[in-house]
């Protein structure tokens, strides 16, 4: 039996370790797991179910990849490069990595005087697997739903919000579906054009499956903190299809 090693096991071998109390669940959501992650942790501080949280993800593939079988029309990149938003997008690469974020109620963070990297007002999840064309096929109104009750948790007007970033999937189908998700979203509150930048690591260092929100969620953290946003490699010219 492999106690301990499983990812029904995992947050539970971490609470032995660390001698820890308190709810503890392995999610599993594909590529938005830490992301989930995120969500319900942020839901349970809210709750009171607890007074701080570890909440992340990670994929680690063992042996790395030697290389993949590239398909037409298929989600990997026939280049061997990830281009997110770009007119020669042609699909992803994947990657490994993941990582960890803490996070407290921001009263008792400021109380406590810890180093605050970002605060997070609000999230917000939804599925439109029902809507989708087939299972790896994006969903457009699945996506504006879960962006628009994110806004709604925060309580912010998205006229105010100068960077987002994104899932990024580098493919000529999934990316214009992303930014027109985005659109149709934020113009619930303003009908602003110009002001708002994009990104996505996954153009950096690859897909990280269960690991990409986390990486995307610090990355974003890290931007805000110093105030600069890593550029996109492998970006030269937008997707003419992104409105």
């Amino acid at each position: 039996i492999n106690l301990g090693g499983g990812l029904e096991h995992f947050t539970s071998r971490v609470f032995a370790q660390f001698k820890m109390n308190g709810p503890n669940v392995s999610s599993s959501a594909a590529c938005a797991t830490s992301l989930l992650a995120i969500h319900l942790a942020v839901r349970d501080l809210r709750i009171g179910d607890c007074n701080l949280a570890i909440a992340g993800g990670m994929t680690v593939t063992t042996p790395h990849w030697p290389g993949y079988l590239q398909v037409e029309g298929g989600p990997v990149s026939n280049s061997g490069v990830i281009r997110p938003f770009d007119e020669k997008a042609d699909g992803t690469v994947f990657g490994n990595g993941g990582g960890a974020v803490v996070l407290k109620r921001l009263s008792d963070a400021l109380a406590d005087g810890d180093p605050i990297h970002a605060v997070v007002h609000g999230t917000g999840i939804y599925n439109d697997g029902g809507g989708e064309g087939s299972l790896a096929a994006p969903g457009l109104l699945g996506q504006v739903e879960a962006i628009r009750r994110a806004l709604k948790d925060s309580k912010m007007d998205s006229s105010t919000i100068e960077f987002i970033e994104s899932h990024g999937t580098g493919t000529l189908l999934g990316d214009p579906m992303e930014v027109d998700a985005v659109t149709r979203a934020y113009r619930t509150d303003a009908n602003r054009t110009q002001y708002c930048a994009l990104g996505a690591v996954k153009a950096n260092i690859g897909h990280a499956a269960a690991g990409a929100g986390l990486l995307s969620f610090v990355k974003t953290c890290m931007a805000l903190e110093r105030g600069v946003i890593p550029p996109n490699i492998h970006f030269d010219t937008p997707n003419p299809r992104l409105k």
